[in-house]
C-alpha cells in the first residue's frame, strides 16, 4: 500500500478499487439473496446463549 493524500490517493483509489456501484441492478437481488442466506445459516450456528459461532474462522476459510 502507499501513503497518499488528496487527488493523488483520490486517482489510486479509483484505479485499484473494483467499481461496485457500477453493478448491474439485476446482481443486487442475486447479492441481497447470498446475504440472506448467509445470515440464516449464520443463526442457526450460532449458540444461542452468548451468539457467538463455534469454528467462524474455519468455517469461513473452508469452502468444503
Amino acid at each position: 500500500m502507499v501513503n497518499e493524500n488528496g487527488e493523488k490517493w483520490k486517482e489510486l483509489r479509483n484505479q485499484l478499487t473494483p467499481p461496485l456501484s457500477k453493478t448491474p441492478q439485476g446482481n443486487v437481488a442475486q447479492i441481497g439473496q447470498i446475504i440472506d442466506d448467509f445470515m440464516d445459516v449464520l443463526h442457526l450456528q450460532a449458540n444461542k446463549s452468548n451468539r457467538e459461532i463455534h469454528g467462524f474462522q474455519h468455517q469461513v476459510n473452508n469452502q468444503n
